[in-house]
């Protein structure tokens, strides 16, 4: 693992030496500061389901401790299903664990659109070496893209042409 800030100190890298030529990078953005974690994960594929690449990201022997990530799951009694939140990351938790939405949480994001944690991790969503990955700790919208599509826009953008 190494890592390094860039010139102006607002982005910290970690990166994996894995074997692959293709790269996963997903941009935590911290908290209260202008400052971005930066993790890297390679592969010898250009697609990887949602937890496998997660779990890469913040469980693999080449991860630091200071992310310290937990992942959970909360019973919804109204929907008879199981809601899955990032818990905590960096320190920052969620809010208010019996209702997460109505408080600050950890939100995915996937090319700069906001996603629901749960239909990927239900759905086991599949990402792309080329999609922009990104967390942010920041209170629920009510808009959330829960698109069907398992895969990335990267695999659909001459799929949509013909929806």
């Amino acid at each position: 693992m190494g890592c390094n800030c860039s010139r102006d100190g607002t982005k910290i890298v970690i990166s994996q030496k894995n074997k692959g030529n293709n790269q996963f990078i997903l941009n935590v953005h911290i908290p209260d500061s202008d400052n971005v974690k930066v993790l890297f994960h390679n592969s010898i594929n250009d697609r990887e389901a949602i937890t496998n690449l997660f779990n890469s990201f913040f469980f693999s022997n080449y991860q630091d401790d200071e992310l310290d990530a937990n992942f959970i799951s909360i019973y919804n009694p109204e929907t008879d299903t199981f809601e899955y939140y990032i818990q905590r990351l960096a320190g920052y938790s969620i809010e208010n664990e019996d209702f997460p939405r109505k408080g600050k949480m950890w939100n995915f994001y996937i090319n700069k659109e906001k996603v629901d944690w749960t239909f990927c991790c239900d759905n086991n969503r599949i990402i792309s070496s080329k999609d922009e990955l990104d967390l942010k700790y920041e209170g629920e919208s009510e808009t959330v893209n829960n698109t069907n599509s398992y895969e990335s826009k990267d695999f659909n953008s001459s799929d949509s042409d013909n929806a």
